[in-house]
């Protein structure tokens, strides 16, 4: 849709300013965004940090955005595999921001 094109590039145009305040030899552990496709590795990764954090009434989408940030995930990432996610069947937003495992 027209919100999600606009929501990419704004994406970019925020990784791209931010790359400019990264020392010349930061290397990212994880690296940012090369392609759309997020790796299953990363889709497990959410799996897990969701079972984590989940304490019985899903667990709040900026949550588990914080906490991904700590295994070099960025925010993009976190959103592809949580659709990624949705679209398998392996959880779902039973709230707006909520999310649960199946």
């Amino acid at each position: 849709s027209g919100l999600d094109k606009y929501l990419d590039e704004l994406t970019v145009v925020i990784i791209n300013a931010l790359k400019t305040l990264l020392p010349k030899d930061h290397h990212p552990v994880i690296g940012t965004k090369t392609s759309k496709k997020v790796g299953p590795d990363f889709d497990e990764i959410i799996y897990e940090l969701m079972g984590q954090l989940d304490k019985g009434e899903g667990v709040q989408l900026a949550q588990l955005i914080d906490e991904s940030g700590q295994s070099g995930l960025t925010e993009e990432q976190v959103y592809e595999s949580v659709k990624n996610l949705m679209s398998e069947g392996k959880c779902y937003e039973p709230r707006i921001d909520i999310l649960r495992r199946v």
